[in-house]
């Protein structure tokens, strides 16, 4: 069910485009597409996968993986930036207070904090996408940054906060190279669900998708949804009481496909033009065209400003 909170921010989206309010974003394709750890996964590995494309990130031992919608705001955030200015050297500015506002965080310990350590975690890993068919294999590592700063010392009389973010050429290529324009307040309103972020950017790609390719629909197996986006929900359900592998995996899946459409709920009270072109079966997902979320020109005086 969607709370009221996300019905009022619904509603105060609808109110002006992302590009009125000055809140139009903007996301790499791959991020749309394959996410980011929802929770900590306590390992140093970690891999999502659409079938022929495969995301995955090593993290530093001692540091660990990003995880969480705070990551997921900081890249909303760099990617934006560097679509904005045309500009790998991204800078924090040099108010605390504004940037964890545009990032949707409130000024508080809690989030200084939480910030500060994915932003650690995320700028440490390297990641690496990798293509694979029938025919042919490829692979690029790309790091995200090549150098970043980030000051926010509270422990001095005058205290510390700026920094600067040098993106490395392959994170910015794959970031400026036909982005998909979002609206950060609905990143934002999501953000205490990290797979309602992520089906938010997926759903406005594969629309997108849907209408410059032309297709009347496309089927999405529940199992590829799993594979892309959360191949452990449900593994360690608390009901499930059988050993058998078989039975293992179908309660996993019958626990995803539960979640996935709770959270695909509250992506369409921002986005309602989906809840007429989405169908769910018990084998697949189906989406058809409908309304871009934003009007892809709305995003051209985003991509050329400097």
């Amino acid at each position: 069910m969607v709370n009221k909170s996300l019905i009022e921010a619904a509603l105060q989206v609808e109110q002006e485009t992302a590009q009125e309010a000055g809140t139009l974003g903007f996301f790499a394709r791959t991020l749309a597409q394959l996410s980011l750890p929802h929770s900590d996964p306590k390992t140093n590995y970690y891999e999502r996968t659409t079938g022929l494309t495969t995301l995955s990130i090593i993290g530093k031992p001692r540091i660990g993986l990003p995880y969480g919608s705070i990551p997921r705001l900081l890249l909303a955030w760099i990617c934006t930036e560097a679509v904005r200015t045309q500009s790998p050297i991204l800078n924090i500015g040099s108010s605390q207070s504004k940037f964890l506002q545009a990032l949707g965080m409130q000024n508080t310990g809690y989030y200084i904090k939480q910030l500060d350590e994915q932003s650690k975690r995320l700028f440490s890993s390297l990641i690496s996408i990798d293509y694979s068919d029938d025919k042919i294999f490829a692979v690029d590592n790309i790091l995200i940054a090549k150098r970043a700063v980030l000051c926010w010392d509270r422990t001095t009389e005058k205290p510390v906060w700026g920094g600067q973010i040098t993106l490395t050429k392959e994170f910015y290529d794959e970031i400026t190279q036909n982005p998909v324009p979002l609206d950060l307040r609905v990143m934002q309103a999501l953000k205490k669900s990290p797979l309602a972020m992520d089906i938010y950017a997926w759903t406005v790609y594969r629309i997108f998708l849907l209408r410059i390719k032309k297709q009347p629909f496309v089927k999405i197996p529940w199992e590829a949804l799993q594979a892309q986006f959360g191949s452990g929900y449900g593994s360690n359900s608390k009901k499930l009481t059988v050993d058998n592998q078989k039975e293992v995996e179908q309660q996993g899946l019958y626990d995803f496909k539960r979640k996935f459409l709770e959270q695909l709920n509250k992506v369409t009270v921002f986005y309602p033009e989906l809840a007429n072109n989405v169908e769910s079966s018990s084998d697949y997902l189906m989406l058809r065209p409908t309304k871009l979320h934003i009007k892809r020109a709305d995003n051209k005086p985003a991509i050329i400003q400097k």
